[in-house]
């Protein structure tokens, strides 16, 4: 929970240049609107890790915010060369990352890659700005050892007598220049309370509620269109069950943002239903099934405008959706190997 101090801090971000990574189109520029009434001095985009990379050797960048599913280098590769790789301006810039993929796998390996901090799409605005504070005027000391680059991953510091089990003879804890720098930016006077920025996006999340209306149906079109394809395809094709998984990544990643919490929901099951799914299995008719299932059920829930949480006939829905779901994973347990 964030508290009311928390919400009166300000952040001058008049000087800070921002890069947002994420490769979906309307989330990619989304996140930059909303950032942009934050303040910032400048805000770069870009849809891939290569591009991000290019960014990060020619600009001095100050924050980054990045989706994980990226291309060519998921996530956790893309951090540590942003930690490591040599060229990169500032490898010490804070890392946000801002997913709609919620497992505890994802965050661990975000943490261990890394990151500052990990975040689940939906968001809640006050939550991202409460992590904008932490890391840029409370950032953990930077830890550089031959299996990790990147801040403390110890929120809380303590006294303790006796040697440091984790340094070994390599181990440097440090606070970088660039860090420092950063805090003195961050805090200088005629910056904007957190509260306020709240207010701001809020702003930006109502005036998006438009263009996401058409995004979101082209989104289905696409879904569809996709299973079409999986349902007709000769052998096993792993690409478009990945092309599925990314399209029901980003409508689990902007439903409850703009009040469908059960597209969301929907979203959201048909991700763990393919995640980590065989080639195999993905054309296995019950398999088939559930993806017919999550698109009809999405269809419904935008055809017939079901906000909230939908009441009783929400629950059903996503019930039968997870029902599913383990069914899938059940039968796909239950086949040799």
């Amino acid at each position: 929970m964030v508290s009311t101090a928390l919400l009166e801090k300000k952040l001058n971000l008049k000087s800070m240049t921002l890069l947002i990574v994420d490769g979906n189109d309307f989330s990619r520029t989304f996140t930059r609107n909303i950032c942009r009434s934050f303040n910032f001095a400048d805000i770069l985009i870009t849809s891939n890790s290569k591009d991000a990379l290019d960014h990060l050797c020619s600009t001095e960048i100050d924050m980054m915010v990045t989706d994980w599913a990226l291309k060519p280098d998921w996530g956790d590769v893309f951090v540590r060369k942003v930690r490591t790789m040599p060229g990169v301006r500032n490898p010490y810039l804070p890392i946000i990352v801002l997913t709609a993929m919620s497992d505890r796998e994802t965050a661990a390996a975000a943490l261990n890659a890394g990151t500052n901090e990990f975040m689940t799409r939906p968001f809640e605005l006050r939550q991202l700005l409460a992590r904008f504070a932490q890391v840029l005027l409370n950032p953990r000391p930077f830890i550089r050892c031959a299996s990790y680059v990147g801040p403390e991953r110890r929120r809380q510091q303590r006294e303790f007598e006796g040697p440091d089990r984790r340094a070994g003879s390599n181990t440097k804890q440090m606070r970088p220049p660039s860090v420092s720098a950063t805090v003195a930016k961050v805090g200088r006077p005629g910056g904007l309370t957190i509260g306020a920025m709240e207010k701001a996006g809020a702003k930006v999340i109502v005036e998006e509620e438009v263009r996401y209306r058409d995004v979101r149906r082209q989104d289905l079109d696409d879904l569809g269109g996709l299973f079409d394809r999986l349902r007709q395809a000769a052998a096993p094709d792993q690409e478009i069950v990945e092309q599925i998984y990314l399209k029901s990544h980003a409508l689990k990643g902007m439903g409850q943002t703009f009040g469908f919490p059960l597209l969301t929901d929907a979203g959201d099951s048909l991700c763990r239903m393919l995640w980590k799914l065989s080639p195999e299995r993905s054309v296995a008719p019950l398999t088939l099934q559930g993806v017919e299932a999550h698109i009809r059920t999405m269809r419904l829930i935008v055809e017939q405008d079901i906000r909230h949480d939908g009441g009783a006939v929400g629950a059903e829905l996503i019930s039968g959706l997870r029902t599913l779901v383990e069914r899938v994973a059940a039968e796909g347990a239950s086949r040799p190997a």
